[in-house]
This record gives C-alpha cells, structure tokens and sequence, in this order.
C-alpha cells in the first residue's frame, strides 16, 4: 500500500486596497506586504488593487500574485477605476477570507450591496475620511453597511475607536493590533555627522509627498537655521514643494531624494541625526516610520494629533519633549527666556529603558494628552500658524541622539492567531 502525503490547502485570503507596490511607496503598504510574507506558511494571499501603469494586469510582489485594475487618474483621492467593483466581485468566489483595508470607497460599494456576503470579512481600519469630509454624506452610509457585516475591525491604536464616531458604533468588533517592524537590518554601525555634510545637523523625513503630512511645514522651519533636511518620498506635491524650496532659497540645504529601496532607507535613518514626522491632520494615524526611527536609534519629533502618532513616540520618552528644551540642550546657547532653564542633563534626553512587551504592544498616552483643555499645546509649544500645532520650526535644532533601540514584538493579524 502505497501512502502519499499531501500538503494540506492553505486557506487564501484576497487583501483589498486602492494601490500596491510597485506603483506607490507607503505604511499601509508596507503592513499588507508584512502581513502577507508573515503568513505565507499559513494562508495563501492574494492582492486586488487599482494601477495607472499601462504595464502587466497580473504581477508576482514578494512571491504574492497581485492583480492590478486599471485606473485613468484618480477623482478625489479615489482611482478613478470603473472595472474593480466588477473585478472585485468575480475575485471574491476565489478566497476564503477577505481583508479590505479601509477607507475604500469603491469596495465598500461591492460590499454594501451585499456582494460576496457568503465570505467573512475583516476590516483593517488604517484612518478615516479627512481630506474629503464633505463627502461623507455620501460615503459613510456605504461604510457603516461594510462595517456591520464585518466579522472583525482591525486598527492600531485605541485612539482611533475613540475619536472616530463611526467606529465607535461597532466597538464590539474592534481589536487593536499595533503595527510592528522587522529590526534586524538596524543595527548599522555609528556613523557620525561630519561624514555627511558640512551644513549642520541631519534631518530626515520620510513619506508620500500629500498635502497631510505637512512637509511644507518642515521646508520652512529650515529657513535661517544650520541644519539639512533629506525628505525620503514621492507624490503629487513634489511640484509644489519644489517650488516652495526655489522660493525660500533653500536649495543648497533641502533635498527631495525621491522614492528608495528598504536598505537605502535604513542606511538613511542610521545616517540621521533626528527624525521628523510633521503631518498636520489626522489623516495620519500611526506613522510606522516613527518605529523604524526608534528602531535606529534617533530621536523623533511629531505632532500632537488626535491619532495613534504622539502615542507611538512618546512626548518627553521617545520623542523630543519641548521646543525650548532642545533649544536649551545645545551647547553654547542661552536658556530660552519662554521657560525657567532645565536641570542639566534632563533637557532633551531621550529615553533609554526599553518597553516591557506589554508596553509595546498597547501604549497607552502620556499624561497630559488624557485630558486636554482647549487650545493646548505641547510643553507651551505654538501652531506656526492657526490650525497647525507643530513643534518642527524649534524642536529639530535639537543635537541629542537616542540610546533606545526598541524591539517591537513581531505581530499578526487579529485573524490570523
């Protein structure tokens, strides 16, 4: 009697969302890319998404199939691909599990018709509708139908369920499974910043170049100061940020390096003196690349946005604390005026001791973010102008390096544990 032993069938699972590698660069993309090389033992993946390249419908990223809808532009921060709806239901027959990462509004569409209803669904939350609010109107009906028919709601922070009303509807569906990184390419060694450049400390930026993430902000806070900024990304404000750098004179200190491959990118974070993150809505609602900063060892400087991205990178821990305190920490200054001097050596140092797991994997806000009064601000930090409360034009002087280097646990989909 002859015995065959044959690999069981892994359950498949169709990941949903607007655009993929190589099209774009960006953290929604980098955690369905993580999610799917995680679980290539377990479930076979599969990606349906929108492209404007005239190339290949059907490509192989990382060893996942990927098929790619085509789109001619995009209306409203939405592909402009009339076919997916279509191609989306045809797909659903071939999967097991389907994870729509959200907002998409043309597969809550699929879905709010009913479309594929004998399949389970699970939801990754990565934001909410900001740039277009007005739209809502029109688009959160077809979201609140996709999230009540959703098994689970997947989001990364707390913060999100607690400032975004519709999700607070279905708080019973909603898991928090923070975001994680692979740490083992940091550990580069110590470069330091004479090797790089003559013109002051080394700024890093990293993202699409979008109107939320606030790199204009950054562009000018660089104005009349000795430091460079390096802005790792591309995207459609490329033209304008150009012109902004033309505009201020600050070519010569300010770089657009354009899209870069993973190695590029570490090498370029383990260059850096500090790293910044100053996006200015809540469009922005975890900042991966706050990890990969810590991960190397820098010092990060965030906004206080009502998301996951101040909890992250802890104001005073992980991140640098106050304006006029990284004013005061450089050697050779005067204590800013604004605030009595700090004692020495508590100025701007960031922390050292390392997370305990459960810190890593749910953390929790600072103090002085659980109850805020009106109109505050950060350590007395001020808004450049109304609306925007950015710490970026003072805080990015500052000289200190991070001794942390955090190992974030490796982590899974809620539906996949």
């Amino acid at each position: 009697m002859h015995h065959t032993s044959e690999n069981p069938r892994r359950p498949s699972v169709l990941h949903i969302f607007k655009i993929y590698y190589p099209d774009l660069f960006g953290g929604t993309l980098t955690v369905i890319r993580d999610i799917c090389a995680s679980l290539k033992d377990s479930f076979a993946s599969a990606v349906l998404v929108c492209s404007q390249s005239a190339e290949r419908r059907e490509i192989v990223v990382n060893d996942v199939p990927v098929e790619r809808v085509r789109s001619f532009g995009n209306v409203l921060s939405l592909p402009a691909a009339p076919t997916y709806p279509w191609r989306l239901w045809r797909k659903i027959a071939e999967h097991d599990l389907l994870a729509l990462h959200a907002p998409f509004p043309l597969a809550d569409l699929v879905f709010a018709f009913g479309f594929g209803a004998n399949r389970p669904l699970v939801v990754h939350w990565h934001a909410d509708i900001v740039t277009h609010a007005g739209l809502r109107w029109f688009i959160e009906p077809l979201m609140r139908r996709t999230l009540r028919r959703a098994k689970a709601i997947i989001v990364s922070d707390h913060a999100l369920i607690e400032n975004t009303p519709l999700l607070r509807e279905f708080v019973d569906k909603c898991h928090v499974v923070p975001f994680g990184i692979d740490t083992s390419g940091y550990d580069w060694p110590k470069i330091e910043p004479h090797h790089v450049n003559d013109r002051g400390r080394l700024v890093l930026a990293c993202g699409r170049l979008v109107p939320y993430k606030g790199f204009d902000v950054l562009i000018r806070a660089a104005v009349n100061r000795k430091f460079e900024v390096w802005i790792i990304g591309e995207g459609t404000e490329r033209p304008r940020l150009e012109q902004l750098i033309r505009e201020l004179g600050l070519g010569d200190r300010v770089r657009l390096l354009g899209s870069v491959n993973d190695s590029e990118r570490i090498k370029l974070m383990c260059l850096s003196d500090v790293f910044v993150m100053p996006s200015v809505t809540n469009a922005e609602t975890f900042g991966l690349v706050q990890l990969e900063a810590m991960a190397a060892g820098r010092p990060v400087v965030n906004t206080a946005l009502d998301t996951a991205v101040p909890r992250v990178a802890r104001h005073g821990m992980e991140a640098i604390p106050s304006a006029a305190a990284a004013w005061d920490c450089q050697p050779g200054r005067a204590p800013s005026p604004a605030i009595p001097p700090q004692p020495s050596g508590k100025a701007c140092r960031p922390s050292t001791a390392r997370p305990s797991p459960r810190r890593a994997r749910n953390p929790q806000p600072p103090p002085s973010r659980r109850r805020r009064p009106a109109g505050w601000t950060p350590s007395g930090l001020r808004p450049h102008w109304p609306g925007r409360t950015c710490a970026t034009a003072m805080c990015v002087r500052c000289s200190a390096r991070s001794g942390c280097r955090f190992r974030w646990r490796s982590w899974s989909p809620y539906w996949a544990r």
